[in-house]
């Protein structure tokens, strides 16, 4: 990977470190907050909350790298009862979805495990082979067969699947088959069964809704083993009944930083960056400008956050290293506006969400009037300059020029970090052509 001179990018881009840097990131970047300590005591249910960027997903990761006597089971939404991916289309049930994602992640350990395959007993091959035929088929369960050892095969070719269905969805039922994955777990060495929640984007209302079935359907009170670890957003969780559906039996933990454990990260990252010859926060910014920064980083993420505090550094480094020319350094209160825009430039993309009627800015949720909303979304779909004097579409929308000024205006006003100094909505003055800057995937 190119570092494009001056520093090096992979402290603060985790798709792009190799297995190296990843170990390196955690020794050296990664530094332990309050919920991350709390979540020692991970039990049955586990809630996660905490503004965006909070951390929320290290701590969790942090968490199962100190615990490799689990089997993690993502649970992601499109996996979810109802969703395209879904591995039993016409099961409502989400432990039933859990079962089958159990059985596609056991079958691909003993692919590769073939001293485990070897080690399971009648009954475990039998519910691995009901696990996989009840959402693939007999012919699901014969492709797993083909990965094993030729001296396997018979064994379990001639193991018939459990009958560990026939209780349907009972409270018995329920809780004997979460006991039956527990079981074939400990045959893989591995103590519990963990399943997590970790959606990359906010929850909107339906995805919610069915959150709140999960935790309101499933009680691992008799099965301390089997456990379900779920990260959220503080926004739309204080909007929810979720709480009142889980009744009192999930564990409860906010994710919460001072502004001095961000700038430390912040500068953990920063000496990654540069090894040789270190930038340090208070070396690309004035005293008084981390302060403006530091106010502008609350605003918009809702509270401290290391990520937002990453995103700065990043930018200060680009700004003052690569950027042409090159901003002076420090760079001082007079300079935050512009560093400030270029952060939303390089980190927060700009997204449209149709079926909730709203724009995320990176992770934050924006309220939109009906016809800025139109605007926007014609101008993503076309994915490049239309004019008003010339496109039947933005002509729909806007009937005329002066009525497209008073849409773009409040567009920007919704969207916009500082609607006088647009980013996203852009217009070439005097000509009438209008887009909407994508900067995805510039980085």
């Amino acid at each position: 990977m190119t570092t494009n001179a001056a520093y090096l990018d992979w402290p603060f881009r985790p798709t792009v470190r190799s297995d190296e840097q990843e170990q390196l990131w955690w020794r050296v970047c990664y530094v332990s907050a309050a919920a991350d300590r709390q979540l020692g005591t991970l039990d049955r249910w586990l809630l996660l909350a905490g503004p965006p960027g909070s951390g929320k997903s290290i701590a969790l990761s942090a968490w199962l790298r100190h615990h490799n006597d689990i089997l993690h089971l993502p649970y992601p939404l499109e996996r979810w009862p109802g969703a395209p991916g879904a591995y039993l289309p016409s099961e409502p049930s989400h432990l039933a979805q859990m079962l089958a994602i159990a059985g596609e992640n056991v079958a691909s350990r003993l692919r590769h495990d073939h001293t485990a395959a070897a080690r399971l007993d009648e009954y475990q091959r039998g519910f691995l082979r009901a696990l996989l035929q009840r959402h693939g088929g007999p012919g699901r369960y014969h492709t797993f067969l083909r990965t094993l050892p030729a001296e396997l095969r018979p064994v379990y070719e001639a193991t018939p699947a459990a009958d560990v269905f026939g209780t349907g969805d009972t409270p018995m039922g329920i809780s004997a088959l979460m006991q039956e994955l527990v079981l074939l777990a400990e045959a893989l060495d591995c103590r519990r069964v963990l399943f997590t929640v970790d959606p990359p984007e906010p929850l909107g209302p339906a995805d919610m809704a069915r959150l709140g079935d999960l935790l309101g359907r499933l009680d691992l009170t008799d099965n301390p083993d089997f456990l379900v670890a779920i990260t959220l957003r503080d926004e739309p969780l204080r909007a929810s009944d979720i709480l009142e559906r889980a009744r009192a039996r999930v564990h409860l933990t906010y994710t919460s930083w001072t502004a001095e454990e961000c700038r430390d990260v912040a500068d953990r990252h920063l000496r990654c960056a540069r090894p040789d010859a270190p930038l340090l926060l208070t070396d690309l910014l004035t005293m008084a400008a981390l302060k403006r920064a530091d106010e502008l980083l609350i605003e918009e993420f809702g509270g401290h956050s290391p990520a937002g505090w990453l995103y700065l550094a990043e930018t200060a480094l680009y700004a003052t290293q690569r950027a042409i020319p090159p901003t002076p350094l420090p760079i001082d209160t007079d300079g935050i506006e512009a560093l400030w825009l270029l952060l939303f430039q390089r980190h927060v993309p700009l997204r449209l969400d149709e079926i909730n009627h709203c724009v995320w800015r990176g992770a934050r949720r924006l309220k939109i009037e009906d016809k800025p909303f139109e605007l926007l979304r014609l101008l993503r779909r076309r994915r490049g300059r239309i004019n008003i004097d010339t496109d039947p579409e933005l002509q729909g929308i806007a009937g005329e020029a002066s009525n497209l000024y008073s849409i773009v205006s409040r567009a920007r006003k919704a969207v916009e970090p500082n609607p006088k100094s647009p980013i996203y909505l852009l217009n070439k003055p005097g000509l009438g052509d209008y887009w909407l800057e994508d900067y995805s995937q510039q980085r």
